[in-house]
């Protein structure tokens, strides 16, 4: 894709702001708007030109799921621009690069999160997508700017363009039954996810059964708590993406993301979490 100007609604969100990041370090100009962000998540995110409508030199708009079709602002972008929904944009802009998704229907923001740490610490160059911020912002939500390098995205099957990505390596943590309102039955939902295995050209990695070769499928070790199950899953693929062993690291060195059980508040009497719980 030619690196050009691209407007970005709904730019504040946690799956818009992320994209902004890898495009802008990619080279693209971006411009975007979000109703709801405030001044200081504007500051913050400083990679994007704020503007409430598409600057004439711009021939591209990527919209959020919050972005519905009846959006002056999409609809008026819509009368200049090619539009895409986030998703099919990513699955275009990446489907030429060697790509780990990292998918299901819990744990992805904290395996994406984890495999990114892994490569940090490992000193790997990666170009990544994360889906939530890093506690103290320990790590950009984003990074593009290495050429040729292994990129990590985590997938969200919420909308149904799961269905646009081809990864040459997946990471399926689970298939409960979610997002109703497209997957009207938990067979569609857990269809999405083996046709999703049926198209990853090199590396599966999930407990779920899929029906796959032995050869192209990696289970994910057994662990006594969900975050080292996500830990575990995180470390398989950071294996074969690298053919690296794993250095042991200490769970504690891992900064985590923000709302996935996120203590807010503790006393003697009361704890107070956040978390992003949406079954």
């Amino acid at each position: 894709m030619q690196r050009s100007c691209i407007y970005l609604l709904g730019a504040g969100g946690m799956g818009m702001a992320p994209l902004a990041q890898y495009l802008s370090d990619q080279g693209y100009t971006v411009f975007g708007w979000d109703d709801f962000a405030s001044d200081e998540r504007k500051a913050k995110l400083s990679f994007i030109q704020w503007t409430a409508s598409v600057p004439p030199n711009c021939d591209v708009c990527v919209y959020s799921s919050a972005i519905d079709q009846k959006n002056p602002r999409r609809v008026a972008a819509e009368q200049g621009c090619t539009c895409y929904q986030r998703g099919a944009f990513i699955a275009h802009l990446l489907k030429d690069q060697r790509l780990c998704v990292v998918c299901g229907s819990h744990g992805k923001s904290t395996t994406t999160a984890y495999l990114i740490h892994l490569f940090q610490r490992h000193g790997v160059p990666v170009n990544y997508i994360a889906g939530a911020e890093f506690q103290m912002d320990y790590y950009p939500v984003a990074c593009g700017k290495y050429p040729g390098a292994i990129t990590l995205f985590e997938l969200d099957e919420s909308d149904g363009t799961i269905d646009l990505f081809s990864p040459d390596v997946a990471v399926i943590l689970n298939t409960d039954w979610d997002h109703p309102r497209h997957y009207p039955t938990e067979a569609a939902y857990k269809q999405a996810f083996a046709s999703l295995a049926s198209r990853t050209k090199e590396q599966v990695i999930s407990n779920e059964s899929f029906g796959l070769p032995a050869s192209k499928q990696t289970a994910i070790p057994s662990a006594s708590t969900l975050l080292e199950l996500d830990v575990s899953a995180a470390s398989q693929a950071f294996q074969y993406l690298t053919q690296q062993s794993v250095v042991h690291l200490d769970l504690d060195m891992f900064p985590g993301v923000r709302r996935r059980q996120e203590v807010l508040l503790k006393t003697q009497k009361l704890t107070v979490l956040s978390d992003y719980a949406h079954h």
